[in-house]
């Protein structure tokens, strides 16, 4: 076996992986990575080590095995040019580096909250780790704050909390680090317990780009497919922003409401279309792609939004941050999905 330096990774140059390292990284046997990297799933180094990058692409490998889907299959396209197996690797850093102790150990470390492991595995579509294998330090950390998180909440939703210690307000914000371009469609669940004055939940696509006119990499250009104010004054609803000012803008006012909801919107060369609950009927909003005072940025080249969920507190949209009869106001997000 190649040498190792005293972190436990190939001297020199970037980290690698052993076989024994991914077999426990992938819940598998040294067999199986023999098997993949013979059927040109992966591939070793001269020295015998792998890239960190194959954790993920096997792990995409399997899974489309696990839903009947032949590997070899797989690899007929990416030779063929049909797909790519490196972008999947694209969207996600290398692992880091193992933890010390298997699986079961770490269950086992988390007490009561343990139950609700197969549960947040499922949600993400993977099957719970054999109790023999090994997880990342980082995570072991996720999983473990997710755990904690389902076992305070009773549900494995997101959950973006306002609180409040003393005289100071605390609220939540998730967006993603990826950037997607034209031609998607967004799906989400939510479910909004924070309707009180001083919150202000938003679900909300952005660019950001920096501006043509030279103004910088600000917001320009926002999808705002869910907003509410606390302040007692803006109506709620959808819009679409041309140019984040506050006021160059298509919306649509509703009567937003604390159930649970489904919220699609598409965006294509036609434009922006929102739908809520009935997905698979007419759209209830629609913003054609043509200038909203003299501006559309939405159609540019190379143009992309990232997404986000926020529960914002006070502010010009939350209001005065007196609560109502919620102890800890929070938006729920069940699931996200991007086509």
């Amino acid at each position: 076996m190649a040498s190792r330096d005293p972190a436990g990774l190939p001297p020199g140059g970037p980290p690698r992986l052993s076989t024994d390292d991914l077999a426990l990284g992938l819940g598998v046997g040294r067999e199986r990575v023999a098997e993949l990297a013979d059927a040109g799933a992966i591939e070793a180094d001269a020295d015998g080590w792998f890239d960190t990058g194959d954790v993920h692409r096997v792990r995409l490998l399997l899974a489309f095995e696990t839903a009947g889907v032949p590997i070899e299959a797989l690899l007929q396209a990416s030779r063929a040019g049909r797909i790519s197996l490196r972008y999947y690797d694209q969207l996600h850093p290398p692992p880091g580096p193992l933890s010390a102790r298997s699986y079961a150990e770490f269950a086992a470390s988390l007490g009561a909250d343990a139950a609700h492991l197969s549960q947040l595995f499922a949600a993400f579509g993977l099957a719970e780790p054999e109790p023999d294998t090994q997880l990342t330090v980082e995570d072991e950390r996720v999983v473990a704050m997710m755990a904690e998180t389902v076992g305070a909440t009773g549900q494995p939703d997101l959950a973006l909390r306002a609180t409040r210690e003393g005289d100071t307000y605390f609220s939540g914000r998730v967006e993603t680090t990826q950037k997607i371009g034209i031609g998607h469609t967004w799906e989400t669940r939510i479910k909004l317990n924070c309707l009180v004055p001083g919150c202000w939940p938003a679900y909300w696509l952005v660019n950001r780009e920096p501006t043509p006119d030279g103004r910088g990499p600000l917001p320009d250009g926002e999808v705002d497919v869910l907003e509410w104010y606390g302040n007692g004054i803006w109506a709620p609803g959808t819009a679409v922003h041309a140019r984040s000012d506050g006021r160059t803008w298509k919306e649509n006012r509703w009567p937003v409401d604390g159930d649970w909801h489904t919220y699609r919107v598409r965006w294509d060369d036609a434009g922006f279309r929102f739908w809520r609950d009935n997905v698979n009927g007419a759209p209830f909003f629609t913003v054609p792609s043509v200038p909203i005072d003299g501006v559309w940025p939405f159609n540019a080249p190379d143009y992309l939004l990232y997404t986000v969920f926020n529960l914002a507190v006070g502010g010009p949209g939350g209001g005065d941050p007196a609560f109502g009869p919620f102890q800890s106001p929070e938006m729920l997000v069940d699931y996200i999905r991007v086509w």
